[in-house]
């Protein structure tokens, strides 16, 4: 009779980076996705304004945010924390303050979704996305 060789070490260790490599293919296109999305908008219904010599069509509440400037596009980005036993973590987020206030709304400034729409416009693709290759 042979003798038991215990494989789950390796196997926990392989379904962790599976899960890590999943996770940082969906991430990525998450920011993609809503890069996208402010750096082209859908029509929007907001005022418009003066800007410099230039007119810009602001976003009207619940529409995404219409940049001025590419600063809060260009700000997104990842951090991955790397985790003992679990699988890595990915944060796609902005450090500009205005960003959260855009997305949650204050009582001076309407709600301008952008993180959640994109979220879940893009649902069923980033599930597929982790499902491909095996493993899920």
């Amino acid at each position: 009779m042979g003798k038991f060789q215990d494989n789950s070490n390796s196997l926990t260790h392989q379904l962790q980076q599976a899960v890590t490599t999943k996770l940082s293919v969906v991430a990525h296109e998450y920011r993609r996705d809503l890069r996208a999305k402010l750096d082209v908008p859908p029509s929007r219904s907001g005022r418009f304004y003066n800007v410099g010599g230039r007119l810009h069509q602001a976003s009207a509440s619940g529409e995404p945010p219409a940049p001025l400037s590419r600063d809060l596009i260009e700000s997104i980005q990842i951090i991955h924390e790397r985790r003992f036993l679990l699988a890595d973590k990915y944060t796609v987020f902005s450090p500009l303050n205005y960003a959260f206030y855009l997305e949650e709304g204050t009582k001076n400034i309407e709600v301008r979704p952008a993180w959640k729409e994109t979220l879940r416009e893009n649902q069923r693709k980033y599930s597929n996305l982790f499902k491909q290759g095996g493993w899920f």
